[in-house]
């Protein structure tokens, strides 16, 4: 499978996500260091669902809103409330 590929930085142009606020947008990548989704946002296409028996993992993100925290830690509370709700 090959996608189309695109920077990130790109995506997040194309999509209008202000420079401040793009160290807090969260990353799922695979152990190659792809990414996988940009969550609330994109999901590569090489790891779109396409048929309905194959085999999926499920995640699900949550959004936690802390007044003055700074992206990392924004970041890090997020991961932290990440949830695999199936596989």
């Amino acid at each position: 499978m090959q996608g189309r590929r695109k920077k990130l930085q790109d995506l997040f142009v194309d999509l209008k996500i202000a420079r401040e606020e793009r160290d807090a947008v969260p990353l799922v990548v695979d152990r190659e260091d792809r990414i996988l989704w940009v969550v609330g946002h994109a999901v590569a296409e090489d790891f779109q669902v396409t048929e309905p028996l194959q085999g999926v993992l499920l995640l699900e993100s949550k959004a936690v809103r802390r007044p003055r925290l700074n992206s990392t830690l924004k970041s890090l509370l997020f991961w932290m409330v990440l949830v695999v709700v199936g596989s």
